[in-house]
């Protein structure tokens, strides 16, 4: 069976979209027979026989997973070392859980006891209908853990779709014997047992690895005095101030310097106002020497301006 043997990581952009563009395909009897969805321009068809194609599955055995009745429930405390593995790996790889890792779920008691008692579950057909059942459900209410991740990541892989534009997740927390230290079992002899279970020298032997004395806490550190503390807040006082010496330092040499420059600008400022004096002395100059010589040139103006004399004369 591939199921058990997929990569362990999930691309989550693409099993967002692949559910919000997902529709469910109905016969003339109201019974969903495929999911169709689009991915990177790419439709996709999802049904029973293509997951049984894609995972090496049969399409066999249970399929309603309230059949077998409900025996287990509450705290996975309750469980030994092998149903504890199992329902690790049913809440996270057969039927995920969504995060709910420490309570025995329904379908985790199904599965349990199809493995007690040598029952053949239909993955492939539990899988399509949970599927059905979040696709139905996603755009009518709030679904806040998408199943079947890194199962649908492998899908679209094998069905060539381009999965380039989303970074791969991986599952950081994968079953193994930290799982089962989690769960406060302990390896004695061979076996998983819990703590309660184990025989006391076994417990000694946790406690106390090696018969080795348990090392005493070092002593607190001593607390500085106050000459000390006096002694550096003086230093860091001693540091400010000369740090504020710089800087009002800079402060003043570019106070010098801008008044440097307004100098420059009030004396070219002079400059031009004595250019623009001289520019009209010689504009006058320029002019008394024009009319001196029209003057000089033309009679009439003369005689123009003998009239005038004589008239004021008179």
């Amino acid at each position: 069976m591939d199921f058990l043997s997929i990569p362990e990581f999930y691309f989550r952009i693409l099993v967002l979209i692949f559910y919000a563009n997902a529709k469910c395909c109905v016969n003339h009897d109201g019974v969903v027979t495929g999911v169709n969805s689009y991915l990177m321009g790419k439709k996709i068809s999802l049904d029973v026989k293509s997951i049984c194609e894609v995972f090496k599955l049969e399409d066999e055995g249970l399929d309603d997973e309230n059949a077998l009745g409900h025996v287990l429930s509450g705290s996975v405390t309750a469980l030994n070392a092998q149903d504890r593995i199992l329902h690790l790996m049913v809440s996270w790889w057969l039927r995920p859980s969504g995060g709910k890792y420490s309570t025995i779920r329904q379908v985790d008691d199904f599965w349990i006891r199809c493995f007690r008692e040598r029952k053949r579950p239909n993955l492939a057909r539990i899988m399509f209908a949970e599927i059905v059942y979040l696709v139905q459900h996603c755009h009518t209410t709030l679904v806040t853990s998408f199943t079947y991740g890194t199962t649908l990541s492998y899908f679209f892989l094998q069905k060539d779709i381009d999965c380039s534009h989303d970074f791969p997740t991986p599952l950081t927390d994968p079953i193994g014997e930290r799982s089962l230290a989690r769960g406060k079992f302990h390896y004695f002899n061979g076996r998983w047992l819990r703590l309660s279970k184990l025989p006391s020298e076994a417990v000694a032997q946790l406690e106390n690895p090696q018969g080795e004395q348990v090392p005493q806490a070092p002593p607190p550190p001593p607390q500085p005095s106050m000459d000390a503390l006096m002694t550096f807040l003086n230093e860091q006082f001693t540091g400010l101030r000369t740090d504020m010496a710089s800087g009002f330092t800079t402060i003043d040499t570019r106070f010098t310097s801008l008044e440097t420059r307004m100098t420059n600008v009030e004396n070219r400022l002079t400059s031009l106002e004595g250019g623009h004096n001289s520019m009209n002395i010689s504009l006058s100059t320029f002019h008394d020497e024009w009319r001196n010589s029209m003057r000089n040139d033309d009679p009439i103006m003369d005689e123009d301006e003998d009239d005038e004399d004589g008239d004021d004369d008179a």
